[in-house]
């Protein structure tokens, strides 16, 4: 006679079998994006987990456990220049860019965001705040002017994205703040800086505050405030130079107790950094323990790459933040995006939390105040009305259109084409280039399973698990 086995028991046996079974591989599916300059953005058939890995192949191991520093957010710059070409636009396709490149959970995703005190070299002009020599307090100060093109442009983002975190630095001080009297440093290098005495220091500290209570009472919060746009640069528009200690002791003696007095909860950062070493700038603000716990973070960019390893490495709990995305020479094409991609590979990989980009919008070839056109993520024709977006648009979707601010990037050593992150809710995204003429197959473990992909030519792309 057949052993019955009894109801309850069947119930709990078949419990535990489907509990030991392998899942099932469509479970373990990847959805996958890919783009390659011509057809972008591409949703391609789901990559499903395969049997052992193809003998000899290269398998690149993505273990979720093992996550280096928390991924804040991607995000761009606004210059006057951006919001003229988009201006041109219809009001209804002026918004449609807005919300591709802000709208959360569509487009990419953007959360933090870069604005000028004052001019930059994509302003029409060299302007500041107050124009009027001796005013040292400051009772000229106006932003009336970034009412035309600035202020409009950050309100439409923020009506997209109500927690864009926006930073903001200035390119130069007022001139007449500055020992050479002028907006540019170039025709005077060895002038071409704040005038280092008590009153023209307790001015331009006063001038910051003014700056982030005006914008706030315009409805524009300003996140944090980084005290300089490249400070070693000494260029024929709008700049000025500092020392690390100048800043140290600028931002110690005058910044921190100007906000303080004023009540402020802005973030300080030590400015947007393109020195090649840390000792340089962020060794003497970070080693002084009474200014340190007064600084937020330090951004960098252009030639500040060569710093955020040695940076990370010896002050572990300072956030860095990439602050210019290299601009290109207005090509807008293919191997911009990239190198677009392998920068942000980089800083990701050497421990910066954040990531933006230069101009979003241009006009075609982007050229700037001074004549040198460079790349955007969006170029708006203004005769044509068309609105193009660029490849650097698509790497950047493929990056922070899925990754999610408080993700963590996971570790993937000795890889310079993969870039590997775990969001809050613990989705995986994956995302790897081809540089190469010919299709390549990528081979990934994740989690004990095995996906096997194609990588087109020339094409970067995304997996989501």
């Amino acid at each position: 006679m057949p052993f019955a086995v009894p109801p309850a028991a069947l119930v709990l046996l078949t419990s535990l079998a489907c509990a030991l079974a392998p899942m099932d591989a469509r479970a373990q599916a990847a959805q996958r994006y890919s783009s390659d300059g011509t057809n972008n953005w591409v949703k391609e058939a789901d990559v499903e987990a395969a049997g052992a890995p193809p003998a000899g192949a290269s398998v690149i191991r993505i273990d979720r456990a093992q996550t280096r520093q928390v991924i804040e957010g991607f995000g761009g710059t606004f210059n006057e220049r951006g919001w003229d070409a988009l201006d041109s636009l219809p009001a209804a396709e002026r918004e449609a860019v807005i919300k591709n490149l802000f709208a959360p959970g569509a487009g990419l995703n953007f959360t933090i965001a870069r604005t000028p005190v004052g001019a930059s070299d994509y302003a029409f002009d060299a302007y500041s705040y107050n124009e009027t020599p001796g005013d040292y307090a400051n009772q000229s100060f106006s932003i009336k002017r970034d009412e035309r093109y600035l202020l409009p442009y950050l309100k439409a983002a923020l009506a997209i994205q109500p927690k864009l975190e926006i930073f903001a630095s200035p390119w130069s001080p007022p001139a007449w703040m500055k020992a050479n009297a002028r907006y540019d440093c170039h025709s005077d290098p060895g002038k071409g800086h704040l005038v280092f005495d008590d009153r023209t220091q307790t001015a331009y500290a006063d001038y910051f505050v003014r700056y982030v209570k005006a914008y706030a009472q315009t409805g524009v919060p300003i996140k944090a405030i980084h005290v300089q746009n490249e400070v070693t640069a000494c260029q024929i528009f709008p700049s000025s130079v500092w020392t690390g200690a100048q800043l140290a002791s600028f931002m110690k003696h005058y910044l921190v107790p100007a906000f303080k007095a004023a009540g402020l909860d802005t973030e300080q950062w030590l400015s947007t950094i393109t020195h090649t070493n840390y000792q340089a700038y962020a060794e003497p603000v970070f080693s002084d323990p009474e200014l340190a716990r007064h600084v937020a973070g330090v951004g960098y960019q252009w030639d500040g790459k060569y710093a955020v390893a040695d940076t990370r490495k010896r002050f572990p709990k300072v956030r860095i933040y990439q602050t210019e995305s290299e601009c290109g020479d207005g090509s807008n094409d293919v191997a911009a995006g990239f190198y677009t991609f392998s920068l942000i590979h980089r800083y990701l990989r050497d421990g910066a939390n954040g990531y933006v980009y230069w101009n979003m919008v241009l006009d075609p070839k982007g050229p700037s105040t001074w004549g040198w056109q460079q790349n955007s993520l969006v170029t708006v024709d203004r005769k044509t009305r068309k609105v193009a977006y660029n490849f650097e648009y698509y790497v950047f979707k493929h990056i922070s259109g899925l990754v999610k601010p408080g993700a963590k990037l996971i570790d993937v050593p000795a890889r310079n084409d993969v870039l590997a992150f775990r969001n809050p809710d613990g989705k995986l995204v994956i995302v790897f280039s081809n540089v190469g003429w010919s299709e390549r197959e990528f081979v990934f473990e994740v989690d004990g399973k095995v996906l096997r992909t194609a990588g087109k030519s020339n094409s970067i792309n995304s997996l989501v698990l």
